[in-house]
């Protein structure tokens, strides 16, 4: 409703597309945040599964969170917001993924950080059947006291 006011100033809207041109298909970088579970071989589930979904990893950053979890921001490049998402849903259906959102801005901070704690905290519960969110606080709490 608030930018119906604009449909006569065309000069004001930006034209936002990803699928430019069908003929020569191009990747656009895209960035995820995972919170992944600090088991061996989990940094491989993650990246294969997003390999095997055709969707290329150009850079990654991990901070541990706890003794039991890593928060991963994977910069991407997929064909579009419909691979985006399904590379994205692919990721969600790993044993050793907690959680996965799409990460928007420059900042390699876990979006799910506050000012009031430390970077990478997670500040909201864990999925049905994985740690809960007192498990997530145990573990940084001690890593805090060890620091």
């Amino acid at each position: 409703p608030k930018l119906e006011a604009f449909d006569d100033e065309l000069e004001r809207w930006i034209d936002v597309t990803w699928d430019v041109d069908p003929e020569r298909p191009e990747r656009y970088p895209a960035r995820i945040h995972v919170v992944v579970i600090n088991a061996p071989g989990s940094l491989g589930s993650v990246a294969t599964a997003i390999g095997e979904a055709d969707a290329n990893i150009d850079n990654l950053r991990m901070h541990r969170v706890a003794a039991d979890y890593t928060d991963t921001v994977i910069d991407l490049e997929v064909w579009d917001l419909k691979h985006l998402n399904q590379v994205m849903s692919v990721l969600r259906r790993l044993d050793v993924v907690n959680r996965v959102t799409r990460h928007f801005g420059d900042d390699d901070r876990s979006p799910l950080s506050t000012p009031n704690m430390p970077h990478g905290a997670v500040t909201s519960g864990a999925s049905v059947g994985r740690p809960n969110q007192a498990a997530l606080d145990a573990g940084r709490d001690a890593q805090q006291s060890v620091a």
